[in-house]
């Protein structure tokens, strides 16, 4: 049988940047189809110092897991706590499960007993930094006993401590700790408003 010849550069044109992608781990669904940049830098996760509470709460389920520690979380993790929480709620009907979180940064490595130098490895999988407090799953439609106990296992898994929250707990959180400038910013414009000024100089912050 005949097999005609194809050159390196016809069989490259034929696949997409991922598809030419190294890869040392499993792969998962997690990824992003497109990238601006084929590599990034490592990063770090973000530090929340101003008070926000952006991403702590619940927005879609009824019941979520949160991390209580920053840290990195790679796609295959993530795809395999989204399978166990699948697994202990497949017994209950018309249940859904929100990812919060989506693992957008590639990661690179080299092989084993490589010299030093000569430029970035290759995408090895992709990753996300996630803070302190960040949501990861949302589940709606299922008891809470159940709930826990899927956000148990999932947690297992996972290299990061986390805590399992309801709604109940996410409506008594305490308001945000304000910045020492926060708060002098709303201090002079109190004392603008106060004293009849129709046009204060600074506005509050919203």
């Amino acid at each position: 049988m005949f097999l005609p010849r194809l050159s390196i550069p016809s069989l490259l044109a034929t696949k997409t940047p991922l598809q030419c992608i190294q890869t040392r781990t499993a792969v998962s669904a997690l990824r992003p189809r497109k990238t601006k940049f084929r590599k990034a830098f490592k990063g770090f996760f973000p530090v929340r110092i101003g008070g926000s509470l952006r991403g702590t709460g619940l927005y879609y389920g009824d019941f979520g897991m949160r991390v209580t520690e920053p840290g990195r979380l790679s796609d295959i993790q993530l795809e395999a706590a989204r399978a166990a929480i699948r697994k202990v709620l497949k017994a209950e009907k018309d249940f859904k499960i929100f990812l919060t979180v989506f693992p957008h940064r590639p990661v690179t490595a080299k092989g084993a007993e490589t010299r030093m130098g000569k430029g970035k490895g290759m995408v090895d999988y992709f990753a996300t930094w996630v803070a302190h407090g960040k949501m990861l799953f949302e589940v709606k439609g299922v008891r809470e006993d159940v709930a826990k106990e899927a956000f148990r296992v999932a947690g297992a898994g996972l290299p990061l401590l986390t805590e399992f929250v309801t709604r109940r707990q996410v409506d008594e959180v305490p308001a945000r700790v304000l910045p020492h400038f926060v708060k002098e910013r709303i201090r002079k414009y109190q004392e603008a408003t106060n004293s009849g000024n129709s046009t204060p100089t600074h506005a509050p912050p919203q």
